[in-house]
């Protein structure tokens, strides 16, 4: 099952289902690269809406379309058939920002010889404004664990070889394997941090309606991969506490902006940087 790309750099790997707009616009963002040999490997979970006929057609290695139990089933049967040197995750509906970040940003993290790396992402929102997020003061295994420094899996980039060495993607969790799968790379390498722009991806989705149970999985997480004592595992539940009341008060207060109550820039806005081009 070889690729038609011959020695990729990079492998992407897409992973859709019923999103043939979106695998469209991420596929183009692909195809637009310039400056690097990519292997686009689409995963396609069982679509009936032409996202099957159009994974088939362009995906760079053949990738069965099936119901696969999920997002990361269908990321971890994609890594296992990736080719190249490097390997990200960009899903139906994201998209590369231009055509030649993406091979600057991956020579510079084979001269860094890092195992791994990741950049700011460009959030779309939902109130069309587009927001960047902000550098980490800090990046080390507390404060990735803790979401102090905010690791966006979209933007990552794993030597293949290190990838396969931390077991890739699994799936225990539903909504918190991308950020196992940081965990365990911020535990055993320390990645480089680079200032480009990668990716702009769509706001919402499960990970957001269902952020609580999000940051519940990541609390297993945290106590599985840091080896918590109890003090540490009640300090961590209580931040997962702290974060869902805050997501309560959040909605509430999306609510008085959409109804005008409240004026002036979104709060949501504010936890990034406005981006221009």
């Amino acid at each position: 099952m070889k690729s038609k790309v011959k020695f990729p750099s990079l492998t992407i790997i897409t992973v859709v289902k019923n999103d043939i707009s979106g695998l469209i616009l991420t596929t183009n963002s692909v195809l637009a690269q310039n400056g690097v040999a990519i292997q686009h490997i689409i995963v396609d979970g069982g679509s009936v809406d032409g996202s099957q006929e159009y994974s088939l057609m362009h995906s760079d290695t053949h990738c069965e379309s099936k119901v696969d139990g999920g997002i990361y089933f269908g990321m971890k049967r994609g890594a296992e058939i990736a080719e190249g040197a490097y390997v990200m995750f960009l899903n139906s509906g994201d998209f590369l920002k231009d055509g030649t970040s993406l091979g600057r940003v991956l020579s510079q993290l084979e001269n860094e010889g890092s195992e791994w790396g990741f950049g700011p992402v460009i959030e779309l929102t939902s109130r069309e404004t587009e927001i960047i997020t902000k550098r980490p003061n800090v990046i080390d295994l507390q404060s990735v664990a803790y979401r102090r420094a905010f690791v966006p899996f979209p933007t990552s980039i794993y030597k293949k070889t290190f990838y396969d060495s931390l077991g890739g993607i699994q799936t225990k969790y539903k909504i918190a394997s991308d950020f196992e799968l940081i965990v365990k790379a911020m535990k055993s390498s320390e990645p480089f941090y680079w200032n480009i722009p990668l990716v702009k991806f769509a706001a919402g989705g499960i990970s957001y309606e269902s952020a609580p149970l999000s940051w519940k999985e990541e609390h297993e997480i945290r106590k599985t991969l840091l080896q918590l004592n109890k003090p540490r595992v009640l300090f961590s539940w209580l931040k997962v506490k702290l974060r869902i009341l805050k997501w309560n008060f959040g909605k509430i207060l999306d609510l008085l902006y959409e109804r005008g109550l409240i004026k002036g820039k979104h709060w949501r806005d504010i936890r990034g940087d406005e981006f221009n081009e």
